[in-house]
């Protein structure tokens, strides 16, 4: 548990204090990482932005909360993160999207033309409703 003195030191600016508060929480800024993450490289990148996060707002903390909580509350947002900046995306570039016009039910289709695999040619339909342009 770090002590309330050496928090409100590093709120003041006192460099040493800062130091050695992130010096002691800095284990169990990785600890949280890694439970959320489950990889240890991600987890020490997410460990990193987390200290240089607390380093840049320990001013903004208030003491309504725990200090453990804020901690937390730090790495759990920067981990939600890197889960979103790590959804697989599929590039535009290398699909060729076909529009069709007639279609009986008069909703436009958008058709995705995937690259060709094992010499087949895999295609999906995404319906837009809408007004028909005819």
């Amino acid at each position: 548990m770090v002590e309330p003195d050496l928090i409100r030191a590093a709120q003041k600016g006192d460099r040493d204090a800062l130091i050695t508060l992130l010096r002691e929480i800095e284990t169990h800024v990785y600890r949280t990482a890694f439970y959320i993450l489950n990889n240890e490289q991600d987890a020490m990148d997410a460990a990193q932005e987390a200290l240089i996060r607390i380093y840049t707002k320990i001013g903004s903390y208030e003491e309504k909360a725990q200090f453990k909580t804020w901690i937390q509350r730090i790495v759990t947002n920067i981990c939600i993160d890197k889960f979103r900046r790590s959804k697989p995306t599929v590039s535009i570039d290398e699909h060729e999207l076909v529009f069709r016009e007639n279609i009986p039910s008069k909703k436009k289709c958008l058709r995705l033309m995937r690259p060709r695999i094992s010499g087949t040619q895999s295609t999906g339909c995404l319906s837009i409703t809408g007004q028909s342009s005819s």
